[in-house]
């Protein structure tokens, strides 16, 4: 009886190890998935950002000269970095590893870049030339936002898989991308309704 016992909980303890064993081994091959596919994730994030600087500094000049010249002679200003149509990720991303907040975000840029695109379309239909002034103003402040979406993303996902932070020799002080895009969109930013109304002003000794 005893040895029966002693069988059944072996039995019991063996199962018990066996599933404890293929649980540690599936979250460690979930961890393992989910560290590379944010590896591939933020790799791409960052050439992405990179892409977004080009968009965001780019006026149609060169050298401080408008780039483009018609065939009657007109100068005008001409894009030197063409927009990105699409962001596309690779296809052995494990998405579920990553976590449903972040798998989104990332799955969500594609549609926001698509959106931007349409926007700054828009205004490209109705330049006004020389300077097309609407037009890039369009294209800064929509790859601003992008550039600023990208890099917080990248940022999350370095932060919760432990990859390390980008360094680029090429940035200079205070022009890092982030730096360039909040830069860029402090221009569009609409001052508020406090901030507008001008104060009355003080009302003067003797006056009334």
């Amino acid at each position: 009886m005893i040895e029966a016992v002693i069988g059944f909980v072996g039995v019991i303890i063996g199962s018990f190890i066996t599933v404890a064993k293929e649980v540690v081994l599936t979250r460690l091959e979930r961890k393992r998935n989910g560290t590379y596919s944010a590896m591939r994730v933020v790799c791409e994030l960052d050439h992405f950002v990179d892409t977004c600087v080009g968009v965001v500094c780019d006026d149609g000049t060169v050298e401080g000269f408008l780039a483009g010249k018609s065939d009657d002679g007109h100068e005008y200003a001409a894009a030197q970095v063409e927009c990105p149509k699409e962001l596309t990720f690779a296809d052995d991303i494990d998405w579920k590893s990553i976590g449903g907040g972040l798998m989104y975000r990332a799955l969500a840029l594609p549609n926001r870049l698509a959106q931007a695109n349409r926007f700054v379309d828009f205004w490209g239909r109705t330049p006004s030339f020389p300077y097309l002034t609407e037009y890039f103003e369009a294209r800064q402040e929509s790859y601003s936002e992008l550039g600023m979406e990208a890099l917080a993303l990248a940022a999350d996902l370095r932060g919760m898989f432990g990859i390390p932070p980008r360094h680029d020799p090429n940035w200079k002080a205070g022009r890092d991308p982030k730096a360039i895009f909040q830069e860029t969109l402090s221009k569009f930013q609409k001052p508020s309704k406090a901030e507008s109304t001008p104060m009355p002003a003080a009302p003067q000794e003797g006056t009334k």
